[in-house]
């Protein structure tokens, strides 16, 4: 992906672009490798858009110089520094195949100096809307005066920016502390600070921002990231004097953060529309965060906007983190997997990376993993209550009710009336027969969060056990509503259809929890013994298929016999010979 299509430039796309493209099969033929690498695809794109590939003859150095300059005109960034056309890139090919020069100049060679400087004026205009701010160089930094030590040490952080934020924030710490007086100094603490974030350093990264000085320019931004930083972790909002202050401020930094405000009063909406015009990869992230306030099933917008701000930007650790969540919630834990492990090499032990991987790795079977993953966030942060909340709900899935109980209630310890807490709780007393306590959780935890589906199912589920099964099919219809493929509620209408006499609306139901839940035994034994008994065209082959799944997942069930008896009466119906 050439880099103006990375940047949705389209009026820039053309012949350019698939010379751009051959470039890099060039490129890879000879080094063995691509020009740009990555573990993700936002790191591939973020380095196409602000690296330079490495050169060529540093891999092979058996490679004709003229061949290296030939390889810098097709990879130009800009469109019009590259072959024009495909056989323009093939003439030159020719040219150095017969030992002659090629006509070819990498970009600026043996360009007038009106032309170098318009290109070098477009390159800045277009860099300064993609990237992080830069650091201002000094006012008196003339063209003859060597740069500092400590301008040498941020020109360095620059450059390890994208690769290394926490090496350039040390390179920025030694900076202020040769010149804690210099002119750029305020702009040195707000890029500190973003470096600090983005290695997954935060407390280090509030103190940078806040030494920021009160009458600085920079002093909007500063507040907006120590606001924003805060919300990410839910310790910030509206009441937050950072963010109250960055909203009265003018330009860009006041805009966003009037859009933070925004969407902490629960009007995301009107913060994404103050948005649509914004720019660079600030933004993007904070339009992800908007977009993940609304709460949305379908989270591919979310995603897409932080796997942008990820390509143009720093590489936040947060933001990986905020992509692993959302690819676990879309159903896709190796993404999610990919995402949290990308977040772990930017700020080893994060808690939050621990977490989202230990949910994609739960999903993808490894439970002990998981477990150990959870462990480990915890050691970091015991207080952290949505990681012993989510640790009581894998163990409570793995059987161990005391540890599940333990957790949910050192969850609850810590902040009232945490609603996943007392789902997780409302679990464990459902399963020792405890009904009452078990429906007092469920309610309590969907009084306090209406979408929560897991306990809105669960109290329906209960209500029923009850005696109230019409407030328990309510809560089902409602969750469905929501949720309208969740497996365990699709199971649960199915057998109150099933009981009301509607056998093909419980079918419909199960076969669409089968869809969501394809090895749970409840679902394999409901659909089978219905299909069975409607003996349909090819009802009783399918019923014995689903039946033999049930007994191959769950041979000691209590119901295993009943089953048994029921598949040999298909299987023996459908050997004898029709008439």
């Amino acid at each position: 992906m050439s880099p103006e299509q990375a940047r949705g430039d389209v009026s820039s796309l053309g012949p350019g672009t698939d010379v751009w493209s051959l470039g890099v099969v060039l490129y890879e033929s000879l080094a063995g490798r691509p020009p740009w690498g990555g573990e993700t695809t936002a790191a591939v794109i973020g380095g196409i858009l602000t690296r330079e590939p490495a050169p060529i003859r540093r891999t092979r150095p058996d490679v004709p110089a003229a061949l290296d300059r030939l390889l810098r005109v097709a990879l130009a960034r800009g469109v019009r520094s590259r072959f024009p056309d495909a056989g323009a890139l093939r003439d030159d090919l020719e040219r150095l195949l017969r030992g002659e020069r090629p006509r070819a100049r990498p970009p600026g060679a043996g360009r007038r100096i009106l032309g170098a400087a318009v290109l070098l004026t477009v390159a800045v205009s277009a860099a300064a809307a993609l990237r992080p701010t830069p650091v201002a160089p000094p006012a008196d930094r003339g063209p003859d005066r060597r740069p500092t030590e400590a301008e040498a040490l941020v020109e360095r952080a620059g450059a390890l920016r994208a690769s290394d934020p926490s090496a350039g924030a040390e390179c920025l710490g030694r900076a202020l502390t040769l010149e804690p007086a210099h002119a750029g100094r305020n702009a040195w603490l707000v890029e500190r600070g973003r470096l600090l974030w983005a290695a997954g350093r935060s407390a280090e990264a509030q103190d940078a921002w806040g030494r920021v000085s009160d009458d600085a320019p920079e002093a909007t931004e500063a507040r907006f990231w120590r606001a924003f930083e805060r919300f990410t972790r839910w310790a910030g909002g509206i009441e937050d004097p950072d963010l109250a202050a960055a909203a009265k401020g003018e330009g860009r930094w006041g805009r966003l953060a009037r859009a933070l405000v925004l969407g902490d009063s629960g009007r995301s909406d009107e913060g994404l529309r103050l948005l649509a015009a914004e720019e660079g990869w600030e933004a993007a992230a904070l339009r992800g965060w908007l977009l993940r306030l609304q709460d949305r099933e379908d989270r591919t917008g979310e995603l897409r906007e932080f796997e942008r701000a990820l390509a143009i930007g720093i590489p936040f650790s947060w933001a990986y983190v905020a992509c692993a969540e959302a690819r676990n919630s879309l159903g896709d834990p190796a993404g999610g997997l990919r995402e949290a492990d990308a977040a772990l090499r930017l700020a080893p032990g994060a808690p939050e990376a621990l977490l989202a991987r230990a949910i994609a790795l739960e999903a993808l079977g490894d439970r002990a993993g998981a477990l150990a993953d959870m462990d480990a966030a915890i050691r970091r942060s015991p207080d952290w209550a949505d990681a012993l909340a989510n640790r009581g709900a894998l163990r409570f899935r793995a059987g161990d009710m005391e540890g599940a109980l333990a957790d949910a209630e050192a969850a609850l310890a810590r902040i009232s009336g945490f609603p996943f807490a007392r789902y997780v709780r409302g679990n464990v007393r459902k399963a020792r027969g405890d009904l009452p306590g078990a429906l007092e959780d469920f309610d309590a935890a969907v009084r306090r969060d209406p979408r929560l589906v897991e306990a809105l199912v669960n109290r329906g589920i209960t209500r029923g056990e009850l005696g109230d099964p019409e407030a328990g099919l309510a809560d089902i219809e409602a969750s469905l509503r929501m949720a309208p493929g969740h497996g365990v509620a699709l199971t649960h209408r199915g057998i109150a259809r099933a009981n009301a006499g509607d056998p093909e609306g419980a079918i419909a139901d199960w076969e669409g929890a089968l869809r969501a839940l394809p090895e749970a035994p409840p679902v394999l034994a409901n659909l089978g013994r219905a299909l069975a008994e409607r003996g349909g065209p090819g009802d009783r082959e399918r019923a014995s298929g689903l039946l033999r799944s049930f007994l191959r997942l769950a041979p000691e069930h209590p119901r295993s016999d009943e089953i048994r008896a029921l598949l040999a009466e298909c299987e023996g119906e459908s050997a004898a010979p029709r008439r």
